[in-house]
């Protein structure tokens, strides 16, 4: 399969941004270009999202990491910093987790790592149905933009435009796995955030708001992890980087400040 990446100026490390469910490496757009004074960084397209291929071997939890080890082995070829959301926080953990030697730091926002095993499948099915459904439909923007905004009345009509551009590009299989269940097959959550090695940073979003880890879920999470910085960002949902993008980019660059001191 083909994996589609975005590469930026090399001013220092190379740091590697991974989306969430549904999304594209242009979720990042505006923290590439925050980091390009100090860093070498890296967006990248999930398999069955945006410009990369579809993939055969399925969605689970287990599948992704393998596709960011080969573009951090055959492309990067230097320890990187993942800052990553929601499933791409998961990939990155399966990532560290895996390949130790790949990766010297990580940043998780918000992942569902327990919230598979809780309640047997993700607690926003209701939404990656309806999601599902849209990109099973092939009609122009004029047609998805209002529907999508009839879903998400909170979102503004340049949020409803960005997400029919990812839903052009979606494989809608990629929600299979969270809606019947299977997204942990083989994925020991427990068992991946002990194996982390290196500094990780993680942030949980408020779970009033739509957080995709219970404050439990988070505190077993930091806990597990060796060497973790938790943060919680109060009164912001699941997309904190998108949601409140000033608090989410000092927390992020107070940790990215030790870990260029460290190297």
């Amino acid at each position: 399969m083909t994996l589609n990446y975005v590469e930026g100026d090399d001013q220092g490390e190379p740091i590697v941004f991974i989306h969430g469910i549904g999304g594209r490496w242009q979720a990042w757009s505006q923290e590439i270009g925050l980091v390009a004074y100090a860093w070498h960084p890296f967006a990248v397209d999930l398999r069955g999202h945006g410009k990369s291929s579809s993939a055969e071997t399925g969605y689970r939890f287990n599948d992704y990491p393998r596709d960011i080890i080969s573009l951090l082995e055959s492309q990067i070829r230097r320890p990187a910093v993942l800052v990553a959301h929601s499933l791409g926080a998961v990939t990155a953990i399966g990532v560290a987790s895996e390949r130790p030697d790949l990766v010297c730091a990580i940043v998780l926002e918000d992942p569902p790592i327990f919230s598979h095993q809780r309640s047997g499948r993700s607690r926003r099915a209701g939404e990656f149905a309806r999601m599902q459904e849209l990109a099973r439909m092939d009609v122009p923007d004029s047609e998805m933009i209002p529907l999508i905004m009839e879903m998400n009345p909170d979102q503004t009509a340049a949020q409803a435009r960005a997400r029919a551009a990812s839903l052009r590009g979606l494989d809608p299989e990629v929600y299979t796995p969270t809606l019947d269940g299977t997204s942990m097959e083989g994925f020991d959550a427990d068992a991946r955030l002990a194996a982390i090695e290196c500094p990780a940073l993680l942030m949980q979003a408020d779970p009033s708001l739509g957080a995709a880890m219970t404050d439990e879920e988070a505190e077993r999470a930091a806990a597990a992890i060796p060497d973790c910085t938790f943060v919680r960002m109060r009164n912001v949902g699941h997309g904190i980087h998108r949601d409140d993008p000033v608090n989410f980019r000092r927390v992020l660059f107070d940790f990215l400040d030790t870990i260029q001191e460290s190297n």
